[in-house]
């Protein structure tokens, strides 16, 4: 589990807590918004983030829209966009794993169903280095007015 908030993180790994500073800070911030932004879309139009249309490109024989995103850290990763249906289809770019390992990874999302009024890929298909990673199936989505305060606490 990794918990960001602000300036501040930690992860917990079995019975182990670490506080993330520095660089380990840093990929798991860029890990979070590139898992984000073409959920919520919205942190893309904060002054933080740059973008750029590529064109067009095919996805399982489907014309995409391609954005390029420079994100807080001036890395660059892509975003593309099923042209009918306008919503986000892959995602890719360089992160890092748990130990700091660099790699290209490639997320493909799709089954998206709509939960409150909010269409959320449901399915996801990840590769690291072009190679199968790891596949996911969400069940349920849920928005929350606010969460407890202790929430997101790091574990004593």
């Amino acid at each position: 589990m990794v918990v960001l908030d602000g300036d501040k993180g930690w992860r917990k790994f079995n019975d182990d807590t670490k506080d993330l500073e520095g660089v380990e800070l840093a990929n798991e911030k860029r890990n979070a918004y590139i898992e984000i932004a073409p959920v919520l879309l919205v942190p893309l139009k904060g002054k933080e983030f740059k973008l750029n249309s590529e064109g067009e490109e095919k996805l399982d024989g489907k014309p995409a829209s391609v954005v390029r995103v420079t994100g807080p850290d001036g890395k660059d990763f892509k975003i593309l966009f099923d042209k009918e249906s306008s919503l986000p289809v892959k995602v890719s770019g360089r992160v890092a794993d748990w130990e700091g390992e660099e790699f290209d990874q490639e997320t493909i999302l799709e089954g998206y169903k709509e939960f409150e009024g909010i269409k959320v890929a449901t399915k996801t298909r990840t590769k690291k280095n072009g190679a199968r990673y790891v596949d996911t199936e969400d069940l349920e989505f849920k928005v929350l007015d606010a969460a407890p305060t202790d929430a997101f606490a790091r574990p004593k």
